[in-house]
C-alpha cells in the first residue's frame, strides 16, 4: 500500500463511519473520503451527519485535524458507467439481488483509476449482507481485496463477475460486527462520536423509519436502540410481511410468474 491517504467511501453511516475513525484515531493514518451524492432524501441527513461528525472529531481529537482530508463530493450523474460495468450488474443482479449502487461506485473507480478504495462491508450476522455474502470466501486478507486467484473456485463464470466488479475496492472490516465496532469505539473514547451517524434510507419528519432496509438491518444486528420505540415495534410486527414480500414476490418464484405473463 502506498503513503498516500486511505481512499475510502465515507456515508456518514455506522460501517464506515466506524472504519474512518478507527484510521483516524487508531491507527493515525490519513483518510481521504468521498461521498457519492444521490437524488434520495436520505442524502441531506447523511451530509448532516458527517459534517456533525467532522466537527466532534476535530473538538475531542483535534490532532485529527491533519488526518482527515476535506470530502470530495461526486454528483451521481457524473460518473460514466461503461458497458462492461453494466454486463457486470445485470449478471450479479440476476444472481444475487445485488443493489444498484455498486454499478457506479466501481464505475467511478474505474473512470478515477483508483484500485484501493475501502469499502466498509462488516461482518453481517442475523442480516442477509449480499455483499458480504458474495466475497467472504474470496477475500484475500494480507491486503483485503478479491483474490483473483478465487476465479477458479466453483464457479467461475460467477467468481470472475465478482472479481471484476469489485477489484477497485478494500474490504477491511468484514471480520468485524457492528456489536464490535461498539466495543472497540467504547474502549477508544469515540463512542459518542459513532452515535450521530446516519442510516436510515426513508426518514419520517427527521427520524428513522423503521422500515427500510438499512433500518431493519439495524434491528435484527442489535442496533434497534437507534430507531424511535413506536416505529420498532411496527417494524417488527410488519417484519413477516416484508420477508414474504421479497423472497417470494419481489425476487422469488412469483415475480417470475408475473414476469413472464406480461405482455
Amino acid at each position: 500500500m502506498s503513503n498516500g491517504p486511505v481512499n475510502m467511501f465515507w456515508t456518514g453511516g455506522w460501517d464506515s463511519t466506524f472504519r474512518m475513525l478507527q484510521l483516524v484515531i487508531i491507527e493515525e493514518k490519513r483518510v481521504q473520503p468521498y461521498f457519492i451524492v444521490r437524488s434520495q432524501g436520505s442524502v441531506g441527513f447523511e451530509i448532516s451527519a458527517m459534517l456533525g461528525i467532522r466537527a466532534a472529531l476535530l473538538r475531542k481529537f483535534p490532532d485529527a485535524k491533519e488526518r482527515l482530508l476535506p470530502t470530495r463530493f461526486i454528483n451521481n450523474r457524473e460518473i460514466i458507467c461503461n458497458g462492461e460495468i453494466h454486463k457486470l450488474m445485470k449478471y450479479l443482479q440476476k444472481e444475487s439481488k445485488l443493489a444498484d449502487q455498486y454499478r457506479y461506485l466501481s464505475a467511478f473507480c474505474e473512470q478515477n483509476d483508483i484500485y484501493d478504495m475501502e469499502l466498509s462491508v462488516e461482518k453481517s450476522i442475523n442480516y442477509k449482507h449480499r455483499v458480504f455474502d458474495l466475497i467472504k470466501k474470496n477475500l484475500d486478507f494480507s491486503d483485503n481485496k478479491i483474490s483473483r486467484s478465487s476465479i477458479h473456485n466453483g464457479s467461475e463464470q460467477f467468481n470472475r463477475q465478482v472479481y471484476e466488479l469489485f477489484k477497485y475496492f478494500r474490504f477491511p472490516i468484514t471480520k468485524i460486527t457492528k456489536s464490535e465496532m461498539r466495543e472497540i469505539a467504547i474502549q477508544n473514547d469515540f463512542e459518542d462520536i459513532l452515535l450521530m451517524t446516519w442510516f436510515c434510507a426513508t426518514p419520517k419528519k427527521g427520524e428513522p423509519c423503521g422500515f427500510c432496509g438499512p433500518c431493519v438491518m439495524n434491528i435484527k444486528e442489535n442496533q434497534s436502540f437507534r430507531i424511535p420505540f413506536f416505529r420498532k415495534v411496527l417494524s417488527k410486527i410488519h417484519m413477516p410481511v416484508r420477508v414474504f414480500y421479497r423472497n417470494h414476490i419481489k425476487y422469488g418464484s412469483l415475480n417470475k410468474i408475473i414476469t413472464r405473463t406480461k405482455p
